[in-house]
């Protein structure tokens, strides 16, 4: 359970990011937790070139700049 210092009144923690960072740090941070803990292939130990041909038709860059786009 965590302290209730560390938490917001939603009993959420508190936001660590830096709020400078902007949309684009957090579309960064986005494509890397997407790519570093969702990813299935990440977990599959391939050789670099396979797991570039896997990156090269991941679809979360295509979203993350489609979402620059609108701003």
């Amino acid at each position: 359970m965590m302290n209730r210092s560390e938490e917001n009144r939603n009993g959420c923690r508190e936001q660590t990011r830096n709020e400078d960072e902007g949309i684009d740090g957090i579309l960064e941070a986005l494509g890397a937790y997407v790519c570093d803990e969702l990813c299935c292939h990440r977990w599959e130990r391939l050789p670099q070139d396979k797991m570039n041909w896997f990156c090269c038709r991941c679809e979360i860059q295509q979203y993350i700049d489609k979402i620059r786009e609108m701003l």
